[in-house]
């Protein structure tokens, strides 16, 4: 029912635009858009922010636009975020930081409709990382971690679908970042990848902590270091049934991880023939193979290595996990490898 509304939706939001276009026989001028955010008919207002996005670079445009960024109807904050999005104009950026801390703060997240869930709190992000650039993803990403301190299964719903929204924003944000900049946000972050095993909730922060780990893993060309450690607390820490969402909600993912190549052992048995691990020692990921390859990596066993190559996962027990029935160990199918240069003082 719920995807069935949401289509619905999204088709009247593409279409909407288009047939007001076609019903006019010129192009409105600029007063009439800019009147029409003052009617009293929320489809009027609605179609006027539509018509002021076209009207790029024009200061009483903008300036209308933004007077109307917190207009009651929830439907004409959209049409007016997106023609933000549309300005691209770096002035809107603390009035839209705004209104995500204040109408769309997480504490009022029992009172959004799901239209603000799915597609109002979505286009903020989108037009926060349109006009706040880098300042973006630090708000994006403070949002993306907050906990409202009333838990309740109406905010577990709703909290659900907006988690959603950041993700989908992070991972586009996150694309030009800088692997000083993931490192500090993982820095900022890493204790919500066990989440659930200080806070159990109704099976849902098991999604949050694989949220958090897509987020990094997806980043991981930019910062090998960062998606080392933790896809390494994914070996080692997570649940079976934790390791099996994630391996499940990302097919074939390639990833690129930092750390120090090592022969198997007994320990893993036939799982791979090699293995990459922390300074500490401890398994990031099990590597695989053609056998035929194995001779090119014979110079590079014991030294620190840059690794890109498809993850996956295999089911049934495995030698490093005996107990478990369906353990879900985690593995990479390898691309390439490098060896680290050696930095000289």
């Amino acid at each position: 029912m719920k995807k069935t509304y949401l289509l619905i939706l999204s088709l009247f939001m593409t279409m909407s635009p288009l047939l007001y276009s076609q019903s006019e026989t010129e192009a409105p001028s600029l007063n009439s858009c800019i009147n029409g955010l003052s009617s009293s008919n929320p489809m009027d207002r609605y179609e006027a922010a539509y018509c002021l996005s076209s009207f790029k670079g024009n200061e009483k445009a903008f300036e209308a636009l933004l007077s109307s960024l917190h207009d009651k109807d929830s439907w004409v904050r959209f049409a007016v975020l997106n023609a933000l999005e549309d300005h691209g104009d770096s002035r809107a950026y603390p009035k839209i930081k705004n209104l995500l801390w204040g109408s769309y703060h997480p504490k009022y997240m029992e009172e959004f409709s799901l239209f603000e869930e799915n597609f109002v709190i979505s286009a903020i992000f989108k037009t926060l990382g349109k006009v706040g650039e880098k300042e973006a993803i630090r708000e994006t990403f403070k949002y993306f971690k907050k906990q409202p301190d009333e838990l309740s299964t109406a905010w577990i719903l709703g909290w659900d679908g907006v988690k959603d929204a950041a993700q989908d924003a992070l991972l586009v944000l996150l694309k030009d970042a800088s692997q000083e900049e993931l490192r500090s946000l993982y820095a900022e972050s890493k204790d919500l990848l066990l989440a659930e095993q200080k806070t159990p909730l109704f099976g849902i922060e098991d999604k949050f902590a694989k949220q958090m780990a897509t987020v990094f893993l997806k980043s991981s060309a930019q910062a090998p270091d960062v998606a080392a450690e933790v896809l390494s607390t994914l070996v080692n820490q997570w649940r079976n049934t934790w390791r099996k969402k994630l391996a499940e909600s990302l097919p074939s993912q390639i990833v690129t991880l930092q750390g120090k190549l090592e022969d198997q052992g007994k320990f893993i048995g036939r799982l791979g023939q090699l293995r990459l691990v922390t300074d500490q020692g401890e398994l990031i990921s099990q590597v695989h193979m053609d056998v035929e390859r194995l001779s090119e990596l014979d110079t590079l066993r014991g030294k620190e290595v840059v690794i890109t190559g498809t993850l996956q996962h295999r089911r049934g027990r495995s030698k490093l996990y005996p107990f478990v029935e369906d353990a879900h160990p985690l593995f990479l199918e390898l691309t390439t490898i490098q060896e680290m240069a050696v930095e000289r003082e």
